[in-house]
């Protein structure tokens, strides 16, 4: 009986022991996350308008953009109130347009406010109900612009700074055809 009375203490040490060096080798010093890397701007930017007058056709097949030309906007729609699905909406002082981009979670990396920038160059601009939108391939079966797939999205679309929400133009019903928003 002896022994096993002399065994609790030495088990109860041993296991306060081994609690104290878990816990001392704890770092308490945490990493921040790295700070993003913001893009700049691609050569030969044009305004969202340019881009649709110069590609855009209306009512015919997607076009693929072959030169070398970008555009620049702020993300003014994501995928976080769920109305848009693997898409973002970015405008310029000129215009607005959707790009469809094959991923989800956009809001994480593209959230309401920041500034992108879009290398257009081998995408393609159609329009669906009216909708003018970016996309990464044209399938001529479906009759539709594919999406931009995830691997080639930081190629294409670099994150900019925050710069805020815009501001929305209010405007009536009857305006609503008399100007291009």
């Amino acid at each position: 009986m002896n022994k096993v009375f002399y065994f609790k203490p030495l088990l109860l040490l041993g296991c306060l022991a081994s609690l104290l060096f878990v816990t001392a080798c704890v770092d308490q010093d945490f990493d921040f996350p790295p700070e993003p890397v913001l893009g700049e701007a691609f050569e030969n930017t044009v305004t969202i308008a340019d881009l649709i007058a110069t590609y855009h056709k209306p009512n015919t097949n997607p076009t693929q953009i072959t030169d070398q030309v970008a555009i620049s906007g702020i993300v003014i729609a994501d995928d976080q109130s769920g109305n848009y699905f693997k898409e973002i909406v970015i405008q310029d002082q000129t215009g607005g347009i959707e790009i469809q981009l094959n991923a989800t979670g956009l809001s994480n990396d593209f959230p309401v406010g920041r500034r992108v920038y879009i290398n257009c160059q081998n995408l393609y601009i159609g329009d669906f109900a009216g909708v003018v939108q970016l996309g990464g391939s044209y399938d001529a079966v479906a009759d539709r612009i594919n999406r931009i797939d995830e691997v080639l999205i930081n190629q294409i679309v670099v994150k900019g700074a925050i710069e805020g929400e815009p501001e929305p133009k209010l405007v009536t019903i009857e305006q609503l055809g008399a100007e291009k928003y």
